[in-house]
């Protein structure tokens, strides 16, 4: 969740270290500061617990990208959808990524 994506939108590229591993699928806001960002990556990036990310300039012109650090603890997120209900620690790395 993000308070502001500051004209990022569906399409932008996501991006590890200046690479891109990935697009932004959905942009919606869920509340007043509170905006849901979808990311589709790519299968040889696993999102650790403690990954980051940031809306980023791309250029001069307004162009956005997400500036994704997956990060190195030993658990990662779960796949989409498998997080409510799988207890800490249960998580493959990559586990059902696109």
């Amino acid at each position: 969740m993000f308070e502001s994506v500051a004209g990022l939108k569906q399409g932008d590229p996501v991006l590890v270290s200046g690479v891109k591993k990935g697009r932004v699928a959905r942009v919606a806001l869920e509340r007043v500061k509170s905006v849901r960002v979808t990311l589709e990556i790519s299968k040889d990036v696993a999102p650790h617990i403690d990954a980051s990310a940031a809306v980023a300039a791309m250029d001069l012109f307004g162009a956005k990208f997400i500036d994704l650090n997956p990060a190195r603890a030993t658990r990662c997120w779960p796949a989409a959808g498998d997080y409510r209900n799988q207890p800490a620690g249960h998580h493959r790395c990559g586990a059902g990524r696109r």
